[in-house]
Formats: C-alpha cells, sequence, structure tokens
C-alpha cells in the first residue's frame, strides 16, 4: 500500500531524535539537534516538501535500546518538551539550518548553538 503519512510534528521528531540518541549525545546536544530538526522540518514543510529525515519507528526503538528503552524514551520526550515550540530564525525569518553532526565534541547546547548558530535566534512558535 501507498500514500503518505501524516503524523504531528512531535511526534516525527521524536523518531527522529532517538536516531541520534544511539549515537551517544548527551541531553544537551540533543536539545540542540531538537531544534535544529524542528527548524528544518519547518521549513520543508513550509515549502511543501515532505520532511526526509532518518526516523526510528517505535519497534526499531524497542530492538536497539532494549532493556534501556524506557528510560530513552522518557529522555526523548523530555528533550522534546523542554525545545517544544522552538525553531532558528535568521533576520527574523525560518531559514534552512545547515547541520553540523557533533558526535564526538562534549560540548553543552548553549555551546553548540553559539558557536555554530550566532547568526540564528531561538523562537517559540506556540
Amino acid at each position: 500500500m501507498q500514500g503518505t503519512e501524516y503524523i504531528p510534528l512531535e511526534e516525527y521528531l521524536q523518531g527522529a531524535l532517538a536516531a541520534y540518541l544511539l549515537r551517544g549525545y548527551n541531553d544537551e546536544e540533543l536539545k540542540a539537534i531538537s531544534i535544529v530538526l524542528r527548524t528544518n522540518l519547518v521549513v520543508d514543510l513550509e515549502r511543501g516538501l515532505v520532511p526526509q529525515l532518518e526516523q526510528m519507528s517505535y519497534a526499531r526503538q524497542r530492538s536497539e535500546f532494549a532493556e534501556q528503552y524506557d528510560s530513552n524514551r522518557k529522555r526523548i520526550l523530555d528533550i522534546l518538551q523542554e525545545t517544544s515550540g522552538q525553531i532558528l530564525l535568521y533576520k527574523g525569518s525560518v531559514v534552512e539550518v545547515p547541520f553540523f553532526d557533533l558526535q564526538n565534541e562534549q560540548e553543552s547546547y548553549n555551546n553548540i548553538l553559539c558557536k555554530y548558530y550566532k547568526l540564528y535566534s531561538i523562537y517559540q512558535y506556540w
């Protein structure tokens, strides 16, 4: 069966953020990543594009996280709750944000945003 499945943006982000959790990012890094992913999703949706993020289904998350599934799921939900509705703006407009994979860096959420996105401002859109 082919077609388009419509799911809420934040639910889509849960699966996308799960993929980054497996890569060993800490919570502060995951917060920055969630804002960048959300921003780029909003850009895609405004352009009428279908988002193409790497995403993990709940079944795959259960398999990958195994006995840590519940605690990792809680981490993802907490991070998305903390950054809920936040996107990056450039000169007052939402624009696509280049994403840097900082897997081997040990930087805080604020340092990542300041270092790579100093021209952007965080905007809470709801």
